[in-house]
């Protein structure tokens, strides 16, 4: 008899999971509205131009080197004209 009711409440609870996957399945999705429809197409075209390779030779070097430079001593107070020269060295040196 307790089978009987475990298997009752069993099946039960099984029809009422494939009736409510079935419900949310079969139910329609609403059609995005303007803002949604924006925000996919900038992330379309994100997705597209986000990237765009730059050759790493001795002028990607030289850029790279260049911005730290200015980034790292930004006000010129940090490094002297001797420091900078010796590290012009190392200018060209980055890509390699």
């Amino acid at each position: 008899m307790q089978l009987t009711k475990r298997l009752f409440l069993l099946s039960g609870i099984t029809f009422l999971a494939v009736l409510l996957t079935g419900i949310t399945v079969l139910k329609k999705p609403t059609p995005p509205d303007k803002k949604e429809q924006v925000m996919v197409i900038i992330g379309q075209i994100l997705e597209q131009i986000h990237f765009s390779p730059k050759a790493i030779d001795n002028n990607f070097s030289k850029i790279i080197y260049k911005t730290f430079l200015e980034e790292l001593d930004e006000n010129k107070d940090i490094f002297l004209a001797s420091d900078i020269q010796h590290f012009s060295a190392y200018e060209t040196e980055i890509d390699d």
